[in-house]
């Protein structure tokens, strides 16, 4: 209820500019010329029977603010859609304030059909940076959804109306880290992964804390949300990924060392040393995720694990195999071939 209260106050304050309108008839046609307060005017040709809902589908293939987001109002009246433009079109110079406001969105978003709500979600996007914190709490707020596909719309939705590393938008969405549904904790993962900065401390941290949680699914999307964030060499992540490398679960494993491919620096032993652990794994996956994270880590003129790719190259799986030849040929030419394993 405190968010809906929140919603309905940036809402009603939210706005893009304020137009002034003139709407006069230029023979067959009614002109509307729109001033925006940042100087541009927008003139606009319309049939003589259109009405407002037709004038703010206009404003919307101009300006990109979707109609379903805008109030025009006359003096302190709000003009519906249904209003023919001629019977306000009487006067020599009408002037009219638009807003651009959610009320139909936030009711549409609490409307219980899941299509209902994914489209407002849609018009939402559509609207992109302009919605400012009323999207952004909007989109947020749905994350919590129980429909699967109203989720990942919301997910979406975020990375659309708020910039990267907004600070309303990551203090909107960390909250329901802690959620005690673990398909919101993961959703709200991705959604940090969506509006976070990379580097983001504080992000990194939560995230990184996500990756000791009982649901395999937040586990490995926080590894995913890390490997897109972490900058290059963060030591906090290399750690963590590596306490991952022990997970029960075969898709956690892989994750980390997606993510160590991607943070570790070349020539970091302990990625080496954990590739040639995990092309031992019992899964062909890992075995092959371990392959992909020696080409990333192994440096020029170092030593390459002989012994744990040879292992791989006699593998009872053929896909095993073919990235194992794969592997050692393109580590042939930049590598060291050891006799020994290094492990």
């Amino acid at each position: 209820q405190a968010s809906k209260k929140r919603l309905t106050h940036y809402s009603q304050h939210c706005f893009f500019a304020a137009l002034g309108t003139e709407t006069h008839m230029a023979g067959s046609a009614v002109v509307v010329t729109v001033r925006g307060v940042s100087g541009g005017t927008l003139e606009l040709h319309m049939n003589p029977g259109c009405t407002i809902k037709d004038v703010k589908c206009r404003i919307s293939e101009e300006w990109k603010i979707p109609s379903e987001c805008q109030t025009l109002i006359l003096g302190t009246s709000v003009l519906t859609d249904e209003t023919p433009s001629a019977s306000i079109g009487d006067l020599n110079a009408l002037f009219v304030s638009m807003i651009i406001s959610l009320d139909r969105i936030c009711e549409k978003l609490g409307e219980s059909d899941p299509e209902v709500k994914q489209k407002a979600l849609c018009i939402l996007s559509e609207l992109g940076l302009k919605g400012g914190e009323a999207s952004i709490l909007a989109a947020s707020t749905c994350l919590s959804d129980p429909d699967e596909d109203v989720r990942e719309a919301a997910v979406a939705t975020l990375a659309k109306v708020a910039r990267r590393g907004d600070k309303f938008a990551s203090a909107s969405v960390a909250p329901l880290l802690s959620h005690r549904i673990d398909i919101v904790r993961a959703a709200a993962v991705q959604g940090l992964a969506c509006v976070a900065e990379k580097g983001d401390s504080a992000v990194i941290e939560a995230l990184i804390c996500c990756l000791g949680d009982a649901e395999q699914l937040v586990r490995e999307v926080s590894l995913e949300a890390l490997e897109s964030l972490a900058q290059k060499g963060d030591e906090r992540v290399v750690i963590a990924a590596m306490q991952c490398l022990k997970d029960p679960k075969t898709n956690v494993r892989t994750a980390a060392l997606s993510v160590l491919g991607s943070v570790a620096e070349v020539g970091e032993q302990r990625a080496i040393d954990a590739a040639s652990l995990c092309m031992q794994d019992k899964q062909d996956s890992v075995k092959m995720a371990g392959m992909w994270l020696l080409v990333k880590v192994a440096p020029a003129g170092g030593e390459i694990p002989v012994q744990a790719l040879l292992q791989c190259v006699a593998d009872q799986n053929r896909n095993v195999r073919k990235a194992a030849l794969e592997t050692m040929a393109q580590l042939k030419q930049r590598c060291k071939p050891a006799c020994t394993p290094v492990a």
